[in-house]
């Protein structure tokens, strides 16, 4: 209910409004006023002035103001009601605010009653009118008296200011002086050093000057004493090669001379035979045949029998020396003689050729006496025909002792035929055939040179050799590759309360061993050649069984459990030392849970630090990285391809694979995620409980050695 304030005329709007229709609560002009009188519609609405308005009391206003129900827009408002302290029409009475709900009063009742509160409501207003008054006052004041302390504040701001620009320039131009001043001593300072380094510069110009020329002197002098010794040194040398040719050639000449008039006084002998015999056979009378008969028979054995092979004496042969002689300026003479291809030999053939094998020949050049001679001119020669039919000719070298050198290595399995030939003639015996095998087996069971008695993991040495943890014999054997045996050892000692049980072997790059001796529960290091180095891990293992050292830090990794039982709750665990022996840490516990073991049997480390730890009880392979943190499994329980039962031993090679041994008398191969690959040996290989597997690298080839336990051998297979 909203009445319009005074001011244009609400019916043109362009007027001065100057009265007030009561009835339509609008304003309007004179102009306006008349019709709005005068129009059927309005002209009963009271219209007064506006002075008249504004003279009149809210009740008095009242009955001038019609105000119209927003519910009913017919209806004139005429009720308060007091319960919801809204106007009202008589129809709201009745519907929207019906009694006893609601208590109507009239609307000038409710507006004399409130006449009263606004009185008191004014009187209070005057009061805070005068409260505000002073504040205002106050205020002005105030805001004068910040106005007033602005200028001065900002006036000690401006005359500090100049103050301290004043004293900055003055700071400044005492600066400028004092680094000007120091700028000239400077200059002064950094001229007389560079006068003395320029002093000093061409003092120790001078002297490298004296020195160079002193050294290009001495070099001169060196290089005229080294010039004139080494001429002095040929010299001697020549004349003494020459005075040794002359020598030996003068001795071999004067032998030839005799050896030939003697050939000369025997072939006379037996030419003039020849010719008596001719003649008496064409025309000798009977009786003359028959009266010489004796000693014509006798004059032609003695013929007959004498010896007319002649045997070439050895030469001398002048070799020259090579750029890295220390001794020798010119070279040397070298006795070469005659070599009799029916008295060579080839050695060192292997009785099993397993692919990847490097075969190391030796052929021996030997005279007609069968004496091992250095040949004359005869080149040694030797072909390889390969299993697919290709041909390769293989280095030869001469070791200037009547011996050369020839390695093959086996790519392809089959028949293969090696040929050796000096002078383009073939060695007795060739061509040599060979069968490459896929497997090749070393030993046999027993305790004598060769033999085995429940063998472990065997490794290979930087110079060829397989050394082999012989646990049931307690040593260690020695073997070339070929499976020949060459030495073993055990150890004894204060360290050895019990005879020494390497349940596993491992060697690092320097080529030192470490094996796992289970019955005196440590670590034992030592050479190969058997020299003990030290023994560690007393304190910390309790049942030491796999062993291996990392290629990535050379850390040294065991496995300890009682190998025996995998329901033992004991220490299930991993244990790593440096290669000192010094303990690093342990990981894992007795658990089927990824991380825990029943049955540690052995380990493995990869070129990326991988580690690898056959279970023996979780039938599975738990791989772990380098901090120790479990990644993954390979295998499950069972004997089919891909799944493992009581693996015993694990190794990986260069490029990932991983191979497993199990008491399921098998081999397998899986990649490093633990996708099967394939089985490595047969049944008709007849593998029993296998408990070592290695991988041989040689080269570009890897073989991998697995310890047939149970038939107390070591089989190597090519992978």
């Amino acid at each position: 209910m909203e009445i319009s304030k005074p001011g244009l005329c609400e019916g043109c709007e362009e007027n001065t409004a100057s009265n007030r229709c009561v009835d339509c609560s609008l304003n309007f002009c004179p102009f306006c006023t008349k019709p709005h009188k005068t129009v059927p519609a309005t002209r009963g609405h009271k219209v007064i002035t506006l002075d008249e308005y504004k003279q009149s009391t809210p009740a008095s206003r009242l009955s001038h103001d019609k105000v119209y129900c927003t519910i009913h827009p017919e209806n004139v408002v005429k009720f308060f009601c007091d319960t919801c302290q809204v106007a009202v029409c008589s129809d709201c009475t009745v519907v929207e605010h019906r009694i006893p709900e609601h208590v109507h009063i009239t609307l000038q009742v409710a507006v004399d009653t409130y006449a009263i509160q606004l009185q008191g409501l004014a009187t209070n207003v005057k009061e805070k009118e005068k409260e505000a008054k002073i504040c205002r006052q106050e205020a002005e004041q105030t805001r004068g008296e910040l106005k007033q302390q602005r200028l001065e504040e900002k006036n000690k701001v401006i005359e500090k200011a100049e103050d301290t620009i004043n004293e900055a320039k003055m700071k400044a131009e005492k600066n400028k002086q004092m680094a000007n001043k120091k700028e000239k001593e400077a200059i002064q300072k950094a001229k007389k050093k560079a006068e003395e380094i320029i002093a000093k510069a061409e003092r120790e110009r001078d002297e490298s000057i004296r020195n160079a020329e002193r050294e290009r002197k001495e070099t001169i002098r060196k290089v005229d004493r080294e010039r004139d010794e080494t001429i002095q040194k040929a010299e001697r040398e020549e004349q003494r090669l020459i005075e040794e040719l002359e020598t030996e050639y003068s001795a071999r000449i004067k032998q030839a001379e005799v050896e030939l008039d003697d050939w000369e006084m025997k072939h006379g002998n037996i030419s003039s035979t020849c010719t008596y015999l001719d003649t008496l056979m064409h025309h000798g009378s009977p009786a003359r045949l028959m009266s010489t008969k004796q000693e014509t028979i006798v004059s032609a054995e003695q013929m007959v029998a004498i010896e007319t092979e002649y045997t070439k004496p050895n030469f001398v042969r002048f070799e020259p020396a090579d750029e890295k002689a220390e001794h020798e300026i010119l070279g040397r003479l070298r006795f070469v003689y005659m070599c009799d291809v029916s008295q060579c030999t080839v050695d060192n053939i292997p009785k099993h050729v397993v692919k990847g094998d490097s075969i190391n020949l030796v052929i021996r050049t030997k005279d007609s006496l069968g004496k091992q001679v250095d040949p004359i001119q005869e080149e040694v020669r030797v072909k390889v025909e390969n299993p697919s039919g290709s041909e390769e000719d293989i280095q030869v070298k001469d070791n200037r002792d009547g011996t050369h050198a020839v390695t093959i290595t086996t790519h392809e399995m089959g028949k293969m035929a090696v040929t050796a030939t000096v002078g383009g003639q073939p060695i007795p015996g060739s061509p040599i055939n060979m069968t490459v095998q896929r497997m090749k087996k070393i030993g046999k069971r027993g305790s004598g040179d060769g033999e085995f008695n429940s063998p472990r993991r065997t490794v290979l040495s930087k110079h060829g050799d397989y050394f082999t943890a012989d646990t049931g014999n307690n040593r260690i054997v020695r073997t070339d590759q070929g499976g020949n045996f060459k030495s073993s050892f055990t150890f004894t000692g204060p360290q050895f309360k019990q005879p020494f049980k390497p349940m596993d072997i491992a060697i690092s790059a320097d080529d030192t061993l470490y094996m796992t001796d289970g019955n005196n529960k440590q670590v034992v290091v030592s050479d190969v050649n058997g020299d003990l180095i030290q023994c560690f891990g007393q304190k910390e293992l309790k049942y030491p069984h796999g062993i291996a050292v990392s290629p990535v830090d050379g850390s040294v990794y065991v496995t300890d459990w009682n190998g025996w039982s995998c329901t033992d709750k004991g220490d299930h665990k991993v244990v790593k030392y440096t290669q000192d022996g010094n303990f690093i840490h342990s990981f894992g516990k007795f658990g089927t849970k990824d991380g825990e073991f029943r049955g540690p049997s052995s380990v493995a480390v990869n070129s990326q630090g991988l580690v690898f730890i056959s279970d023996y009880g979780k039938d599975c392979i738990s791989v772990f990285n380098a901090s120790n943190q479990f990644l993954h499994r390979i295998g499950s329980s069972g004997k089919s391809d891909g799944q493992l039962s009581s693996p015993t031993c694990v190794d990986t090679d260069r490029d990932g694979h991983v191979y497993v041994s199990d008491y399921a008398n098998r081999v397998q191969k899986f990649d490093s995620s633990g996708r099967f690959i394939c089985r490595i040996d047969s049944k008709e290989d007849g593998l029993s409980y296998p408990k070592g597997v290695t991988v041989i690298s040689n080269g570009s080839s890897s073989r991998l050695a697995v310890a047939d336990t149970g038939n107390d051998c070591i089989k190597i297979y090519a992978v």
